[in-house]
């Protein structure tokens, strides 16, 4: 099974006008928070060119040096914020939920696709050292541990592009850079994907509008 946009029954009896209405409002609140938040750091809200078909596909490298040559096909691109920018390619995001741990920080941060799985520790073959399957399948396949291995492979691979965006800008290398990040790619998704991300992920939504709320009242109460 691989992760993907997830869906929703707009004929479910739960999704009535007043239900649907208050996971809207949530949803204003987690924006509201986000754009708060941006807003203490204005450098990280600066324009830039932000495409959103960023994919290997389009990244053309020299065969020599292996240098990037160019970027190709630019026809979704948009100006947004510079923290809107900070993404990575779809080819290292996207992922299998087979022996994926239930406590993994992709549920925690609320099943978005720019936060997918980090995963680490040793890539294993499909047979150990005794010629025993490791993680072998109901099918007699080792689906699992191939999985796993490629969700390791591609966090090594976005460390190392980290690593990379680091080495060109500074801005990347700020740790109140990663956490304005979390917040507004966040919501960045939740009002491009409208309606059908909202309901999906109401539960969360509401768990996130509380602890802001909360948040909000010990502000105040501190002044």
């Amino acid at each position: 099974m691989v992760a993907s946009s997830e869906s929703i029954d707009f004929e479910d009896e739960h999704c009535d006008l007043a239900s649907f209405t208050a996971v809207a409002d949530n949803v204003r609140i987690v924006a509201e928070d986000a754009l708060r938040m941006l807003a203490q750091f204005p450098q990280y809200a600066q324009p830039c060119l932000v495409n959103y078909d960023y994919a290997y596909r389009n990244i053309l490298l020299d065969s020599d040096t292996l240098r990037v040559k160019a970027l190709i096909d630019w026809d979704d691109v948009h100006v947004m914020p510079f923290i809107v920018g900070i993404d990575f390619p779809e080819d290292i995001t996207q992922f299998s939920i087979y022996g994926l741990a239930p406590d993994s920080n992709y549920y925690r941060e609320g099943i978005f696709p720019s936060f997918p799985p980090d995963e680490y520790g040793e890539i294993i073959g499909a047979v150990d050292a005794d010629g025993k399957f490791a993680g072998q399948a109901e099918q007699g396949n080792s689906i699992d541990v191939d999985q796993r291995n490629q969700r390791i492979r591609d966090t090594m691979l976005r460390e190392t592009y980290i690593r990379a965006l680091q080495s060109q800008d500074g801005r990347v290398s700020q740790p109140d850079m990663w956490e304005v990040r979390r917040k507004v790619l966040k919501a960045h998704h939740l009002l491009t994907e409208g309606g059908w991300m909202w309901w999906s992920k109401r539960e969360w939504l509401q768990m996130q509008a509380s602890g802001i709320g909360e948040d909000t009242v010990n502000m105040n109460v501190c002044r």
